[in-house]
C-alpha cells in the first residue's frame, strides 16, 4: 500500500514492504543469582518471516498462544513462548526451556522455547537492528546493570498477546533494489524520494487515519554519488562509446557499491 503513493520513478527501485510488530520494553525476572540492581528487559516481536530469516540452534520454535479467556486474551500469570537469538539468549543467562516471569499491565510469564542464528547476515530483520541478533548490555554505574534482547513469539498469535503490553508498535521497511538503478534516472529518483518522504501516502488503522513518517539514508547515498561522479564525466562519455552492456554494468555496480555500505545489496527504507 506504501508503495502505491510514489511516484513511478521511486517505485520501479523499490520492492514490496515488510513489517515486525513488537511491544514496548518488558520487565523481565533475571536469571538465578542476578544482583538486585541488575535489570534485564525483553522487547516482544512478532514477525511472520522469522523462519525464513533464521535457523533455529536449540530447541523448538514457539507454540501458538490459545484463546484462554472470553475475550480472547491471554489470563494473569498465562505462560508464551519465545524464541531468542543464540547470542542474546547467552548474554542474558536464559537457558531453552527456562520460564521467567514478565511484567506490563499485568504479570505473565515468558518460557525459552528455543534459540536462533540469522540465515543471512544482510536480512533485512537483522540489519534494521543489531538488538535482535546480539542483545546489548550497558553498564549504569550506581544504579547497576542493564541487559536487553528481543524475543519472538509465534506470530498467528500476536493479537492475542498485544493487549499483555502497556504499549506497541510496528516497524516497516520497504526495500531498494541497486540493480534496478541507472544513472540517467538518478534525478528522477532523488525527486521522487523527496517528495515521498514529505508527504507520504495517509493509512487507516481500525478506521483512524494515522500518518505515517518514513526516514532513509538513500538520498543522502544518491547525493554522494552524484557528487563523486560529477569529476568522472569524462570517463563515463568513454565508457558509453563502448558496448552498452559494458557502461551500465560499471554504472550499476558503482551505485551498487554505494548503496551497499551497511549492505552488500540492499539499502533499506525504515519507518
Amino acid at each position: 500500500a506504501e508503495r502505491s503513493g510514489m511516484l513511478p520513478a521511486l517505485s520501479a527501485v523499490t520492492l514490496p514492504g515488510d513489517f515486525a510488530a513488537r511491544s514496548d520494553d518488558v520487565a523481565t525476572e533475571g536469571p538465578a543469582g542476578a544482583a538486585g540492581n541488575t535489570q534485564y528487559v525483553t522487547d516482544v516481536e512478532a514477525y511472520q518471516r522469522l523462519r525464513e530469516s533464521a535457523t533455529l540452534d536449540a530447541g523448538t520454535w514457539p507454540a501458538a498462544l490459545p484463546s484462554t479467556t472470553a475475550s480472547g486474551t491471554p489470563a494473569e500469570g498465562t505462560t508464551i513462548d519465545v524464541v531468542m537469538a543464540t547470542e542474546a539468549a547467552t548474554l542474558l543467562g536464559w537457558k531453552v526451556g527456562e520460564t521467567r516471569t514478565a511484567f506490563s499491565t499485568g504479570s505473565f510469564r515468558l518460557r525459552l522455547s528455543g534459540t536462533v542464528h540469522p540465515r543471512a547476515s544482510g536480512s533485512d530483520l537483522w540489519a534494521l537492528g543489531t538488538l535482535r541478533a546480539h542483545g546489548s548490555y550497558a553498564d549504569l554505574g550506581d544504579a547497576g546493570k542493564l541487559y536487553r534482547a528481543v524475543a519472538w513469539v509465534d506470530p498467528d498469535s500476536w493479537t492475542r498477546i498485544a493487549p499483555l503490553f502497556t504499549a506497541t508498535s510496528t516497524q516497516a521497511w520497504l526495500p531498494v533494489s541497486p540493480a534496478a538503478f541507472s544513472v540517467d534516472r538518478l534525478d528522477a529518483v532523488r525527486s521522487s524520494l523527496a517528495r515521498f518522504l514529505s508527504s507520504p501516502p495517509p493509512a487507516t488503522f481500525d478506521g483512524t487515519p494515522t500518518a505515517l513518517r518514513f526516514s532513509t539514508s538513500l538520498d543522502r547515498t544518491l547525493d554522494d554519488y552524484v557528487t563523486r561522479a560529477q569529476p568522472a564525466n569524462t570517463l563515463f562519455a568513454i565508457l558509453a562509446a563502448g558496448p552498452i552492456g559494458v557502461a551500465f554494468a560499471v554504472l550499476v555496480l558503482g551505485v551498487r557499491l554505494l548503496l551497499g555500505r551497511r549492505r552488500e545489496t540492499l539499502a533499506l527504507l525504515a519507518a
